[in-house]
């Protein structure tokens, strides 16, 4: 059985647990490591925003379902980054519990493929979920991974919005904004890299290596 941990109110965490009990969940209690995280900030609760954020960083590489208004979610950019699907107030107790199983299902990176990628000395290793840079580990949350590997795996080409959300976010309608928010979590983690994650306007992004930006930049 998944467990999740709940950050919620008190009005609304009976009706959140119920539901997520319903769909064969268990809510995590405190000291145990959670599948997943349910977060709920609205009337600009920036407090609890920032807890969130502490919560998912230290629970390791757990997907992150955030409840919001938008209100709130203008307080804390780092959340928007980290977020793996939001669903924003009013919200219904059912449908956030639906929107977790598929987002945990979703969260699972194939088996197919190659194990590991890497461009310079960038190095991703799909079994751990975890990146290197010249050696060093990088922290990234579940959907900051599988946006990198999706880069990683068409690096040297670009990609388009549609085609992120397509392998991405696997057809789960979020807006621009937010695939830009991941984009720019991924560069902040990945500072000092060889390759980097160019915006090519009007048309997407490409993960390039050294040679390929100086012959961009020479043209």
């Amino acid at each position: 059985m998944e467990k999740i941990l709940l950050v919620s109110n008190s009005d609304e965490r009976t009706g959140l647990q119920l539901a997520l009990e319903r769909m064969g969940f268990e809510i995590s209690r405190p000291g145990e490591n959670p599948d997943a995280i349910i977060a709920t900030a609205v009337d600009t609760d920036g407090a609890r925003l920032s807890n969130v954020v502490r919560l998912s960083e230290t629970s390791g590489k757990v997907p992150l379902l955030l409840a919001v208004d938008a209100a709130s979610l203008g307080q804390n950019d780092r959340i928007l980054e980290m977020a793996d699907d939001f669903i924003f107030a009013p919200f219904n107790a059912s449908e956030l519990a639906f929107r977790m199983k598929a987002l945990l299902k979703k969260s699972k990176v194939p088996d197919e493929g190659p194990q590991t990628l890497s461009c310079g000395d960038l190095v991703a290793d799909r079994a751990s979920l975890s990146i290197h840079v010249a050696g060093q580990i990088r922290s990234l949350s579940v959907l900051e991974f599988k946006l990198l590997w999706f880069l990683m795996l068409c690096a040297g080409k670009v990609v388009s919005r549609p085609n992120i959300l397509q392998n991405v976010w696997k057809g789960t309608v979020v807006s621009n904004r937010t695939i830009d928010a991941h984009i720019v979590g991924l560069r902040r983690a990945l500072q000092g890299m060889q390759f980097r994650i160019e915006t090519i306007y009007g048309a997407g992004y490409s993960l390039r290596g050294p040679d390929e930006m100086d012959r961009t930049n020479a043209a």
